[in-house]
């Protein structure tokens, strides 16, 4: 098997799919090595910070990446200012701790070949509310809740949603995933999701905080269809 799919970790809500590649069916560009590196750095510091949704949802992000994936271009309006992000959306099986299977959706939007900026919306549900802090699976709320992160990455600031919504819909399923090796344990096809995300987003004192600076705010909206995968674990017998 690939390397790119020897390692499936699962803890809790995180799915991790994507482990270091080598053998692809075709070389990657220098755009895609820039965004893999990008968003590994972006999980290790999220799962470091505690942060569980994120980093599930930047793996989940590398792994469509990996997947072979092309992102669609998607406008993101920050504070008035509209800018063309490329953007992916992964929709992993996720099975909750009291065996609820939901599908988690992770909408991923960069600014630049070299991202000076990245979105994160995640969901467990068409539409969910975006609250900080809490996290996306909750006992009393299975599928009503998401998840934001807007990263500044030459300020080297985080921002987190902290009210609004988000709409990540599944509006079809095609072909398999162009770069699924044959062996790989895991079903994958490419989809197309209708997205619409409106929402504050406040900045993080640190990335480990708890509590966002309510003093420093961006207004965060966009909307579109967006290209992603679906992907499914095969049981194994």
């Amino acid at each position: 098997m690939s390397r790119c799919f020897s390692r499936i970790l699962m803890t809790g809500t995180l799915v991790s799919l994507a482990a270091g590649c080598a053998g692809e069916p075709a070389a990657p560009s220098d755009v895609d090595v820039e965004i893999e590196a990008t968003l590994e750095e972006l999980a290790a510091e999220a799962n470091s910070a505690g942060d569980v949704d994120a980093a599930a949802a930047f793996s989940d992000g590398l792994l469509a990446v990996r997947l072979g994936v092309r992102p669609s271009a998607l406008d993101v309006t920050v504070n008035g200012e509209t800018s063309t992000y490329r953007a992916i959306v992964t929709g992993v099986a996720h099975v909750t701790e009291d065996g609820v299977l939901l599908r988690r959706r992770s909408l991923i939007a960069w600014l630049d070949d070299r991202p000076r900026a990245v979105l994160q919306v995640t969901a467990l549900s068409d539409e969910a509310e975006f609250g900080y802090p809490s996290d996306v699976v909750s006992r009393e709320d299975l599928a009503g809740r998401a998840r934001g992160t807007w990263i500044h990455r030459g300020r080297r600031q985080t921002f987190v949603a902290t009210s609004g919504s988000a709409a990540l819909a599944l509006a079809s399923t095609g072909d398999p995933c162009p770069n699924l090796p044959d062996d790989a344990r895991l079903r994958c096809v490419v989809a197309s999701y209708d997205v619409a995300v409106s929402g504050v987003f406040h900045l993080l004192p640190r990335r480990d905080a708890r509590e966002a600076d309510q003093r420093t705010q961006v207004e965060i909206r966009t909307g579109g269809g967006v290209a992603g995968v679906v992907v499914s674990r095969i049981a194994e017998r």
